[in-house]
């Protein structure tokens, strides 16, 4: 604020000295290092750094994921992501999978197993597991 640093100030502090500050000021804003956000079907964000754990940012973010056996293995807890540039859709299992380590800034878009991508990736699966 008006380059006076603020990097060591908790959020509520800096909006305290923000609010304090002169009608008119500059704010530089800074990020460090890489950062990632997950969506999750009802429209919810939760921001992490990549290799955060999904279940955590569905916790920060509020949406409820079910969850049994917590290994992965029982695939209750099984959604699908679908990549930046909305190509690939893809099964994740929420208590296993971690936002990706692959660019600069990661939109990780989630979807709800009935959704027509979701079904999609299904249907495709099947047809290849049939030799089709």
């Amino acid at each position: 604020i008006d380059d006076a640093p603020c990097d060591d100030l908790l959020f509520d502090d800096t909006m305290d000295a923000l609010m304090a500050a002169p009608d008119e000021v500059t704010l530089t804003l800074r990020r460090d290092g890489l950062s990632g956000c997950a969506i999750f079907p009802d429209g919810s964000r939760a921001f992490g750094t990549p290799g955060t754990d999904l279940a955590e940012l569905a916790q920060n973010a509020g949406f409820r994921v079910p969850y049994d056996c917590g290994s992965g293995k029982c695939g209750v807890c099984e959604m699908f992501s679908r990549d930046e540039g909305g190509d690939r859709v893809m099964p994740v299992r929420m208590c296993r999978s971690r936002l990706p380590k692959s660019a600069a800034y990661i939109a990780t878009e989630l979807l709800s197993p009935d959704s027509p991508e979701a079904r999609e990736y299904v249907a495709r699966m099947k047809e290849r597991m049939n030799g089709g």
